[in-house]
């Protein structure tokens, strides 16, 4: 989850549901500010927003243009497909860490 996170940071996603990002300038600056209050995977699971993240269609944008390429390549369905893949997955009983686990495989 906390790569899922990083590769949809590097892919341009600025995280928007905590107040410390907005003042980062560019990606190196959010990935330190995330590194920073995210240490290791369980402080993120403990942050009560983290879920957040994966309900924000520009996460799921960036993610697939970090995991597949430029941005101008991804069509914006495909980048749905992942989302709608991951709420069924989480609605079949597994955690957000299988869903990544899964792609990764």
């Amino acid at each position: 989850m906390e790569n899922a996170i990083k590769k949809a940071i590097e892919g341009g996603w600025k995280p928007t549901n905590k107040t410390v990002f907005l003042k980062c300038k560019n990606k190196k600056e959010i990935l330190e500010t995330f590194q920073f209050c995210y240490p290791d995977e369980e402080s993120i699971k403990q942050h009560k927003h983290y879920f957040e993240y994966f309900l924000d269609p520009l996460f799921w944008q960036a993610y697939t243009t970090e995991k597949h390429g430029n941005i101008l390549n991804i069509n914006p369905i495909k980048a749905m497909r992942f989302w709608h893949n991951f709420i069924d997955f989480i609605s079949n009983g597994y955690s957000p860490d299988d869903y990544f686990n899964n792609l990764n495989k």
